[in-house]
């Protein structure tokens, strides 16, 4: 059922386009559209710059300090502490990109590159689901038979 949007408040109609983002697209269609997921790679890039850097270097430093001034360690070496950025270097390699997508409920109008491609990216989608099946927990080209005698796809 489709409501009618003209007789709506300024606020309501931001509601009402707010829902219909949170209920129709999931993380997955705002990475598979370029423009939103590189706004939320930014969004990601720039929350891991405020909050979790600092507090590495903060605890890089802290240890640093208190090493140095105890016991002759690899970090006695590290006078400025410029050794930190290595180890932020090391953490953000091996972490989970986390996107807040948020931020497409909260201003509607940052979702509209996603929604004009929307049906294009669906399309795409279907077409890789028809080349591609699920076998126990597998995921094997469509065009593939089951051998039975090694137990493999082929």
């Amino acid at each position: 059922m489709m409501e009618n949007t003209e007789n709506m408040t300024e606020e309501e109609y931001h509601q009402h386009r707010s829902n219909h983002i949170k209920n129709t697209y999931t993380e997955d269609d705002f990475l598979s559209c370029n423009i939103t997921r590189d706004r939320l790679y930014n969004e990601f890039i720039w929350e891991w710059e405020k909050t979790a850097v600092p507090n590495i270097e903060e605890f890089y430093n802290y240890v640093r300090v208190e090493e140095q001034s105890m016991f002759a360690t690899p970090l006695f070496h590290d006078k400025d502490g410029s050794f930190s950025t290595t180890l932020t270097g090391i953490v953000f390699k091996n972490i989970r990109e986390k996107y807040d997508i948020s931020v497409f409920h909260d201003c509607p109008d940052l979702a509209k590159p996603l929604i004009s491609q929307y049906s294009e990216i669906q399309d795409r989608k279907k077409d890789g689901l028809k080349r591609k099946k699920m076998v126990s927990g597998e995921i094997v080209e469509a065009s593939t038979t089951f051998s039975w005698g090694d137990k493999t796809h082929k």
